[in-house]
């Protein structure tokens, strides 16, 4: 049985307090739903005033990862 979303945050929150988390464990953990937990993060950013170059990277990450959460990826890259 899969967890619901909020139970795989509080559970990386917590390990979080223990030690640091790299991306790829936030995906093992979340599993498919990891997909919009990557985008969530890449488009914090956008929520700031930043100069117009630096949204790009972020832009274009989000992009790739739309695409293949759209074409049925189960996990990014």
């Amino acid at each position: 049985m899969h967890l619901r979303f909020s139970q795989d945050i509080k559970s990386l929150l917590q390990r979080l307090a223990e030690q640091p988390l790299s991306l790829g464990d936030i995906l093992a953990e979340t599993s498919e739903r990891g997909f919009s937990l990557v985008i969530a993060l890449l488009v914090l950013p956008f929520l700031f005033p930043i100069p117009p170059g630096l949204t790009g990277v972020p832009g274009t990450a989000c992009l790739i990862l739309s695409v293949q959460m759209a074409l049925g990826r189960r996990s990014p890259w």
